[in-house]
């Protein structure tokens, strides 16, 4: 919590944002819970993100880069198909603490209804590359080929 008080204010609203959306919902989450407590002015935050889908979207892409940061050198790497998979499914249980609530981009397609909703049409890109990566392995892994992807 102390790294929250020291970063930017920008930071610090992600950083709440990014806890209270996973934790209670994207809809269930509002902008003045946000602001109180990412202890921010309404300014800072309207000055920072225009609307409330703005700084979900920046969530849904933070949440996107963590994702490739983590788990991309494993696709990209000389091991073989299964090695892979088994690594892959290594860190998604690394991440399965206590108060885990799912995948955030699979909440956010149940919490936003609306299929033309910007958040939830990033939500479903992402889902379409991951599995499209996971087929890719399953393939390979099936044929016996240790290539990367």
């Amino acid at each position: 919590m102390n790294d929250v008080k020291a970063s930017s204010p920008r930071e610090r609203i992600l950083s709440v944002a990014s806890r209270l959306f996973y934790e209670q919902g994207y809809y269930q989450t509002g902008v003045n819970q946000i602001i109180d407590e990412a202890n921010v002015a309404k300014a800072t935050f309207y000055s920072n993100f225009s609307t409330k889908q703005e700084l979900g979207m920046a969530w849904l892409q933070a949440c996107r880069a963590e994702f490739e940061e983590t788990l991309e050198p494993i696709l990209r790497s000389q091991l073989a198909p299964q090695e892979k998979i088994r690594l892959l499914f290594d860190r998604a249980r690394e991440g399965f603490g206590e108060h885990y609530r799912g995948c955030p981009f699979l909440n956010v397609t149940t919490d936003i209804p609306d299929i033309s909703d910007p958040m939830r049409q990033l939500a479903m890109q992402h889902k379409q590359v991951v599995l499209a990566s996971f087929s890719r392995l399953v393939e390979r892994f099936a044929a016996g080929r240790v290539t990367p992807l």
